[in-house]
């Protein structure tokens, strides 16, 4: 057996029955000869390619520029259609953007609905002859409230034609809303002298 950190001479005949194997399943440091460390070495180096490789793959995955390139082209400008890119997108968001009120159009908006909040209203005094409302616009209908401080009963209908005995009664303080356009649609008649009607066309 050659003994340990030896080489063999050439030319001296010696009978090797078995070099011992060193147990080290990836040994770094060896006191054999060099045909001992020419697999090791190469196990060292097959290890290094190894753990290269798995590095270059992971490496590899990472989007490229132009990866994201061809990416933006192939997002959609509206998910009902193909193509578009993210410009394309971003214009249409500006554009969405562009669309909230300025101060100007929310002094006209809050103008208009100043003027459409207005409401027609008045007073009449009625007796026991019919007695038709003003006219006044209505857009959901017109109040009638007989006063608080009416002696006698007030009575509407829709001519001149109502009577006590046929109109829609309403006793002091009481109110009713008729669902007309017009506050001259409504007449009023009383049952004694000198009765009160406040009306409101909304």
């Amino acid at each position: 057996m050659v003994k340990r950190g030896t080489r063999l001479i050439e030319g001296v005949n010696v009978s090797i029955t078995e070099i011992e194997r060193v147990s080290t399943p990836s040994p770094t440091v060896s006191d054999k000869d060099a045909s001992d460390l020419c697999p090791k070495i190469r196990y060292l180096i097959d290890q290094a390619e190894a753990i290269l490789a798995q590095t270059d793959a992971k490496l590899s995955t990472r989007a490229s520029e132009s990866t994201l390139s061809a990416l933006n082209t192939k997002i959609p400008s509206d998910p009902a259609r193909e193509g578009g890119n993210l410009a394309t997108i971003a214009g249409r968001l500006n554009v969405n953007l562009d669309t909230r009120a300025s101060e100007s159009t929310l002094s006209s908006v809050d103008s208009k609905v100043g003027t459409q909040l207005s409401f027609n209203h008045g007073q009449v005094t009625v007796g026991t002859l019919a007695v038709q409302l003003p006219s006044a616009g209505a857009a959901k209908g017109v109040l009638v409230k007989a006063h608080k401080g009416n002696s006698g009963t007030v009575y509407i209908g829709n001519s001149n034609a109502v009577s006590t005995t046929t109109g829609f009664e309403l006793a002091a303080g009481e109110a009713v809303v008729i669902e007309v356009n017009n506050a001259n649609l409504i007449w009023v008649i009383a049952d004694t002298a000198d009765q009160k009607v406040s009306w409101v066309a909304v």
